[in-house]
């Protein structure tokens, strides 16, 4: 083993002893707690509606950076945003008024939702701190701090006096609500940062389930053509705010749902935005992100205002008929977002896609380098190896042997498929329904440990390479080390896999586990993997599933830090290819499979897929859209590749699951082997020499018809229409796409 390799692996064995030992440190000790849903919740009562908005005529400067000012409302506490140079726009974190009167109280800089005495409370900084003369304020060297002592009996605290010690709040609070809430506003580099610290001082059993923080940031009750909202649905969506069209209210999850939640729409990407006129803004979180919900709403629909912004699930919950039960864990470190401000022409989607790729690299979220550029570009051919037909009875199918792989990449590359990103699925124990790594050896069925060395070999020798799935935090075996759930001895969910998907299977059950087995699994995976001459490792779960990990006690934002610090040691030699692409996953991934190709939600005039998320990661990481012979329009999905610059893809077996036309006819290798050759040969002669450079813009030119731009100054159009375009003296023929340098 080299000494680089094994010095990182010594340092992740380090971070993740560090982790658990914290682990106890973050998660408070308290029993469970539970509360009616049918109870009307307590909402706080407005006694100054003046202290919701942003007074623009009493703002005051506090600080400078780059091209932006940090000015602050005494009144409110809110602060704004002046962009010095073009427009001057102000952008604030409440609402804009000059008159202070009449109006909606809905905004708030810091909104809390506890669990006092078995009753839901909702407080905010606004009505339970500013009104009450509770808030304080100091400044910073680049910036400003507000201290809230949001409480719901001010009384309490009344006759202490600012700057008082914690102890002396939580003498004087007894049993009734209060959370000392510290918000600091930072310029840097110029952007904003805006960071949140919270104590509990009242009530110990009290539980502070959600934190809405800056969800009114830039809100607006009107709009102009152009004006949108980013969401980070799917591979990202728009908003499009100065329409008519009625959309309903965003929810989405930030790397999807935690145990026993499926309400929410979901994110691979912690990143959000707006635009209103010329001026933009992206906001990217940077601590909490895994317990991060992004909302969004239209001012036409259930809110005053055009907004978009963040809550916080600080401790997990499940809801059982019209009981939710709270967890004893929560989380207690900070929030922070960071805030990039654009203008003119670079306030588009693109532009808020190029700064948060900035600065998700400056965090070291994504890594730094670029795709290595190779002769030919990749086509990823997924394999299935061996599949379970009847869970009942344990019957398995082989669908495709190690030295049948063999015969597949011959064939492949007879076609004139000269570069191959092979992923074996259902190659290790357990066939598709995986064990977990660090139990899952090559299966004797499919030829065992010579027949899978043999593989890696020859597609070595094609110059291929070759991705293994492996599950590092869930496992098929009820019996593994599995993690419980908040109402149930052992968390499970139900993972669709390619034969499920389509029909030919039911959905199995996995088993998700405690995440104190993964430096055991890793460890493992790293040992055994080296026999196999492997040259890549598949990662089937930890990027497109996170989890509370209650047994372990760890909330989501250490269990993202977890699976971040275990996929280093594994790509310090092979390979490292992720499903889904969660981006705390990314840092050191080679490729992504099946990332999100559009958004969630059904589409409307008012509600439009973007490429986002494939913006953002194009020339650091590449990235495979969903296998196209799944799709029920493979042309259509094949030019969404080349539109998005994503890898074309295809999962075949060499043999028959159950020996219907149905079934060759979607996964048969023979019958796919000319529409794979026909997708890669397309895709390369246009994105080949692409795969390292940036995107740098991507616009509709007309209904059906987008351009993306590169770098590199290459254009490429798309035409989903049944009729030929043309653009520029270009003709764009029907379904098809051109490319200009």
């Amino acid at each position: 083993m080299k000494k680089k390799s094994f010095v990182k692996i010594i340092a992740f064995c380090v971070c993740i002893s560090l982790l658990f030992s914290f682990a106890g440190c973050s998660a408070k000790g308290k029993t469970v707690v539970k509360v009616d849903t049918a109870l009307e919740a307590v909402c706080p009562e407005v006694t100054d509606i003046a202290v919701h908005y942003c007074g623009t005529d009493s703002l005051q400067e506090i600080a400078a950076s780059g091209l932006i000012t940090l000015l602050f409302d005494e009144n409110s506490t809110s602060i704004g945003v002046r962009i010095t140079g073009g427009s001057g726009k102000l952008w604030s974190a409440l609402p804009q008024t000059s008159e202070q009167e009449g109006g909606s109280a809905e905004a708030q800089i810091v909104r809390l939702e506890v669990i006092h005495n078995s009753t839901r409370c909702y407080l905010n900084s606004q009505d339970n701190s500013v009104s009450c003369g509770t808030a304080s304020r100091e400044s910073t060297d680049d910036g400003y701090k507000v201290t809230y002592l949001i409480t719901d009996d001010p009384s309490a605290i009344a006759n202490i006096g600012a700057g008082a010690s914690d102890e002396t709040y939580a003498s004087a609070a007894g049993d009734c609500i209060l959370f000392k809430t510290v918000v600091t506003y930072t310029l840097k580099d110029g952007s904003l940062y805006a960071e949140l610290e919270w104590k509990n001082l009242g009530n110990s059993d009290d539980v502070l389930a959600n934190i809405g923080f800056l969800e009114y940031f830039g809100a607006s009750e009107t709009a102009q053509s152009g004006d949108f909202i980013l969401v980070p649905d799917g591979s990202g969506a728009v908003i499009d705010i100065a329409s008519e069209e009625e959309v309903q209210p965003v929810n989405i999850a930030v790397y999807g749902n935690d145990i026993g939640g499926s309400e929410k729409l979901t994110a691979i990407v912690p990143v959000y935005g707006l635009k209103s006129g010329t001026e933009a803004f992206a906001a990217i979180i940077e601590e909490g992100d895994a317990l991060a919900a992004i909302t969004a709403n239209k001012a036409s629909y259930d809110s005053d205002y055009n907004r978009v912004g963040a809550s916080f699930t600080v401790t997990p919950s499940q809801t059982e008929e019209s009981t939710q039960y709270f967890s004893e864990i929560t989380y207690t470190g900070n929030i922070s977002i960071c805030y990039r401000f654009l203008s003119g022409s670079d306030a588009t989607y693109a532009g808020l896609a190029a700064v948060s790729r900035e600065q998700l690299v400056r965090n070291h979220t994504l890594p730094t380098g670029s795709v290595e550029e190779t002769e030919y570009m990749p086509l990823v051919v997924n394999i299935i190896g061996q599949a379970e037909t009847d869970s009942f009875f344990s019957r398995t199918k082989k669908l495709t042997t190690y030295e049948e792989a063999v015969d597949i990449l011959t064939r492949i590359k007879s076609k004139g498929i000269n570069n191959v990103y092979l992923r074996y699925t259902g190659a290790l124990s357990g066939g598709i329904e995986a064990e977990n790594a660090a139990d899952a050896k090559p299966l004797s069925s499919l030829g065992g440990k010579s027949a899978l060395a043999a593989l890696n070999d020859y597609a070595a020798g094609l110059n291929f390479s070759v991705f293994l799935d492996v599950s590092l935090t869930t496992s098929a075996d009820s019996d593994s080390d599995t993690t419980g759930a908040l109402l149930k001895s052992k968390a499970s969910y139900s993972s669709d896999n390619a034969l499920s998907e389509n029909g030919f299977t039911e959905t199995p059950i996995r088993y998700m586990t405690q995440l104190k087995s993964l430096e055991k699994t890793v460890l493992s995976v790293l040992e055994r993997f080296d026999d196999y001459d492997s040259t890549g490792l598949c990662i089937t779960d930890a990027g497109s599933l996170l989890y509370t990990d209650y047994s372990g006690k760890l909330d989501r934002e250490q269990a993202s830090e977890l699976i971040s610090e275990s996929i280093q040691p594994l790509s310090t030699k092979n390979l490292v290819m992720v499903e889904t692409g969660n981006f705390y996953a990314l840092k050191n991934a080679d490729v992504i499979s099946n990332i999100p190709m559009t958004c969630t939600r059904t589409q409307s005039d008012s509600y439009t897929a973007v490429p986002f998320v494939h913006i953002i990661l194009h020339g650091i990481v590449e990235f495979s859209c969903e296998s196209l012979n799944f799709s029920s329009n493979e042309t259509k999905a094949f030019l969404r590749c080349i539109e998005y610059g994503a890898l074309p893809s295809y999962t075949v077996t060499d043999n028959s699951l159950d020996g219907s036309d149905e079934y060759n006819a979607v996964f048969g290798c023979d019958s796919r082997l000319n529409s794979m050759y026909t997708s890669y040969s397309r895709a390369n002669e246009v994105l080949g020499d692409l795969r390292s450079s940036r995107i740098t813009d991507h616009y509709e030119v007309s209904e059906g018809v987008y351009c993306t731009e590169y770098e590199s100054t290459t254009r490429i159009y798309v035409n989903y229409t049944d009729t030929a375009v043309t653009v520029s003296g270009i003709t764009v023929e029907p379904m098809s796409f051109f490319r200009v340098n």
